[in-house]
């Protein structure tokens, strides 16, 4: 395994990630799925246009960030009984999503100020108009040429 250091705004930075390389492209799962298949590409852009495109725990500004750093977080585990329902997920940065691994999110927000508060503003909204948002930008551009 390799360690990588990835900047954090947090007092503990920077901080090992451990991973492997092949964490970093597309890698298949046991099952034979690309990993992130879990969820539609709409859907994720969805979420992640509800959550403002930040870090849900240390509101990182992740509109310029690579894909691979912009990840989805399951507030409740599917092996804890949680879903892939957006109210479940929220859109978190690499470093948070990497150190939080199985801890409650009641207890990781702790360490965030105000981070609860944002998880559970985030929760209560509706996915149906980002995920009409998401649509529109993913449409193809169309040409009109009526008046011209």
């Amino acid at each position: 395994m390799e360690t990588t250091y990835f900047p954090t705004d947090g007092p503990a930075a920077p901080y090992p990630v451990q991973h492997r390389l092949t964490s970093l492209v597309q890698r298949k799962r046991a099952n034979g799925k690309r990993s992130g298949a879990w969820i539609k590409p709409l859907r994720r852009l969805a979420v992640n246009l509800r959550d403002g495109f930040r870090c849900t725990w240390c509101e990182r500004d992740l509109h310029g960030a690579h894909p691979r750093h912009v990840q989805l977080d399951h507030l409740t585990p599917k092996i804890e009984g949680g879903s892939h329902d957006a109210s479940n997920l929220v859109t978190a940065c690499i470093n948070c999503n990497s150190r939080r691994q199985d801890m409650p999110w009641r207890e990781w927000a702790k360490l965030f100020p105000g981070s609860v508060r944002r998880v559970e503003n985030r929760r209560r909204r509706s996915l149906a108009r980002y995920i009409r948002l998401a649509r529109a930008l993913r449409a193809p551009e169309t040409t009109s040429t009526a008046g011209s």
